[in-house]
């Protein structure tokens, strides 16, 4: 598991040299491909800010990983800020159509102990500035926490409820 996730080069767009099947053949990638083939014609952008979950969910894959990677390091971990924000910020220069990032972590909120998401969210408002959506668990969510994404720009929050037969009963 690779541990210092800033350490890890973010995803970098070369259109003289990456190909892609499109309409039964392959053709260079192209701004133009690109935005055809992403959700909101391009408009919005996926990014991670963390690998792993804190969660031990038995229907989640991420039990799994945590099983096979036991010992190897820490399950979650987790990108600074400031290469979060570097990466946006190459992002929005890059591509003029996106408008809306989909932050894909599994949770999120994990990060609200330590500051980061105070930090983040101050530094988003001040550099990047777009409606942005991302999920998380219910164990997570407060008024606080909330408060600040949307502050930030939050768009939406998806939120899963998972339960059981115990949950059920209880």
């Amino acid at each position: 598991l690779t541990q210092d996730l800033d350490s890890l080069e973010f995803p970098r767009f070369d259109w003289e040299n990456n190909y892609v099947l499109y309409w039964n053949k392959m053709q260079l990638l192209n701004k133009h491909i690109y935005q055809l083939c992403v959700p909101r014609k391009g408009q919005i952008y996926d990014v991670m800010t963390t690998r792993g979950c804190p969660y031990h969910c038995t229907y989640c894959c991420n039990s799994s990983f945590k099983k096979m990677y036991a010992g190897k390091g820490k399950i979650v971990r987790v990108r600074s800020v400031e290469n979060v924000i570097e990466e946006l910020e190459f992002i929005k220069k890059e591509f003029e159509f996106v408008k809306i990032f989909n932050f894909q972590d599994d949770v999120f909120l994990v990060r609200k102990k330590d500051g980061w998401l105070e930090d983040f969210c101050k530094e988003y408002k001040k550099k990047i500035c777009f409606p942005f959506v991302c999920k998380g668990s219910p164990r997570e969510v407060t008024e606080e926490n909330i408060s600040l994404l949307k502050d930030a720009g939050l768009e939406y929050f998806h939120i899963g409820i998972q339960n059981s037969d115990r949950v059920n009963r209880e």
